[in-house]
């Protein structure tokens, strides 16, 4: 996991380590449960961290890692209320409200990639539910979104269906306004949740193509809100959960 090497290079055992991990996660047993990204296993993180570890362990969903990050070091440090929004290989979200970092009794708060955007869907998200925004609009959804807009698998990966949108293929240019659109009703549903000041946008496919996935569907806000809220890519890159990892085991959040 890499700590060797830390210790090697003359970091102490005896120091503190935040973890930002994919979920779903028990954080009183310190493990991954049953990802649906590693086929269905159990990650035991704070056991294997420990055995080769001594520093206290602090382990968090990476997007809720995330918008702490974004709290202490990036476009939240002014803001009592802020969401963190990852458009990836999944779909996530991290939250703070009123200074206080929303974690849920597992560690599961804020999953808001399982929000319904389209009821009439037949795509399957890997939970098992359908119209989920995550099984739409991620970076592996999103060639399903297109086989079920015509019947047909055409694109194995986003990153084709982009590439063929910046070519001026009309399919893959459907395939993205149908996106944006759903991404417009998950942001505001988010909004419309939470009532932030800010949103900040991270996550491969969202610092890959902001214009598509973020920009546009921000401009089309007003046919699905109530609440207004700043949308912005966040300006930590993907170290936006590392930061926030590092951070928690520093400043700890309100309670």
């Amino acid at each position: 996991m890499g700590f060797r090497f830390l210790h090697r290079s003359g970091v102490s055992k005896n120091a503190p380590v935040g973890v930002a991990t994919i979920g779903p996660l028990s954080l009183s047993e310190g493990i991954v449960v049953k990802t649906p990204n590693l086929g269905g296993i159990d990650v035991k993180l704070r056991e294997m961290v420990e055995k080769i570890h001594r520093g206290p362990f602090v382990m968090m969903n990476d997007c809720t890692a995330a918008v702490w990050g974004e709290k202490i070091y990036g476009l939240g440090r002014r803001c009592r209320n802020i969401v963190y929004i990852t458009l990836s290989t999944g779909i996530g979200g991290g939250a703070v409200v009123d200074n206080h970092l929303l974690v849920g009794k597992d560690g599961n708060a804020v999953e808001i990639g399982h929000i319904v955007v389209d009821t009439f869907s037949r795509v399957k998200c890997g939970c098992g539910g359908r119209g989920h925004w995550e099984a739409l609009c991620s970076g592996t959804g999103l060639p399903k979104l297109a086989a079920d807009i015509f019947d047909k698998k055409i694109w194995k990966t986003s990153r084709e269906i982009f590439d063929a949108a910046s070519a001026g293929n009309p399919q893959a240019l459907e395939v993205v306004k149908r996106m944006a659109f759903f991404n417009a009703a998950g942001f505001a549903s988010v909004i419309n949740c939470y009532d932030p000041e800010m949103v900040v946008v991270g996550g491969g496919l969202a610092l890959s193509h902001p214009k598509e996935t973020v920009s546009k569907p921000a401009q089309m806000l007003r046919q699905y809100g109530t609440l207004k809220a700043k949308i912005k890519i966040t300006q930590l890159g993907a170290d936006a959960p590392l930061l926030g990892a590092a951070a928690l085991t520093m400043h700890q959040p309100e309670s």
